[in-house]
């Protein structure tokens, strides 16, 4: 039979890394309740919605091309194709408050295959490193 040994230290981290994990949490709830009653925009479950899968589509869209995540202009594409779907869908959910989550499923795949389309040619070839 072995004996488990417990290290305070570690202990005392796990504590502080979930007492973070909740002021966090609680901060993004008030920082959602907050702009919910400065904007007057009761619905932010679409709001939400938009910032998640604007964050997964970003990482996703960003992951495959590593190695030109050293070029500035990889950067800036990327920031304004991002900053262009933010514009598209802020007026989308803005003038259309029917807007269902269901919805984005047709749109990722445009977005990804017109992201994709531009992205590729763009910078094709392009993945040596600049410190040759």
């Amino acid at each position: 039979m072995s004996l488990i040994q417990v290290n305070p230290k570690n202990i005392v981290l796990r504590i502080l890394l979930y007492l973070g994990l909740a002021f966090a949490f609680l901060g993004v709830c008030g920082l959602l309740v907050f702009l919910s009653v400065r904007t007057g925009v009761t619905d932010l479950g679409r709001w939400i919605f938009l910032a998640v899968y604007t964050v997964v589509f970003g990482w996703v869209m960003v992951r495959p091309s590593k190695a030109l995540w050293r070029r500035p202009a990889f950067w800036l594409v990327v920031g304004g194709l991002l900053a262009l779907h933010l514009l598209g869908f802020v007026a989308v959910l803005r003038y259309y408050p029917q807007w269902r989550p269901v919805w984005y499923i047709p749109v990722i795949i445009v977005e990804a295959a017109l992201f994709g389309s531009i992205l590729g040619p763009l910078f094709k070839g392009r993945t040596e490193s600049l410190h040759r």
